[in-house]
């Protein structure tokens, strides 16, 4: 017979809600900006929800990874045309909204520079960074 700590850890909900509930006691009176920052990095105040959305990161990646390689295959491709579309969707969106968090936040960096927080947010940054992913 399984212990019940063992259910208690297969309980996912709970364990993601404890970990938001525990992420906002630990950052009230901090600004947005510095949430952001804890969620994407790890600080004293991240928590168990800054591991949370590693996992989801790293599993996104393996998924594109995976995705695309197989979406190469013809006779795999044609049936799973619109799963290889939604997940495609999925992971653009979820890289697309850690970027942007990761550029927000970026001056809450103790390391970073004034100087080097502007270069990242300027439109420029962007396109160059557009540009050379498209090499």
């Amino acid at each position: 017979m399984m212990k019940k700590s063992v259910f208690k850890k297969l309980n996912f909900p709970a364990y993601v809600f404890h970990a938001v509930h525990t992420f906002f006691v630990k950052n009230k009176g901090r600004t947005f900006r510095q949430k952001v920052y804890s969620l994407l990095n790890p600080t004293p105040t991240s928590g168990e929800l800054h591991h949370i959305i590693d996992h989801v990161i790293v599993i996104s990646v393996l998924l594109s990874v995976v995705s695309i390689i197989l979406e190469t295959v013809p006779w795999i491709h044609g049936p799973f045309q619109k799963e290889f579309y939604a997940i495609e969707l999925f992971t653009v969106a979820v890289f697309s909204v850690e970027y942007i968090g990761r550029v927000y936040s970026c001056c809450e960096e103790p390391k970073r520079s004034e100087e080097h927080t502007s270069e990242l947010q300027s439109p420029m940054y962007l396109v160059c960074r557009l540009l050379l992913e498209k090499k």
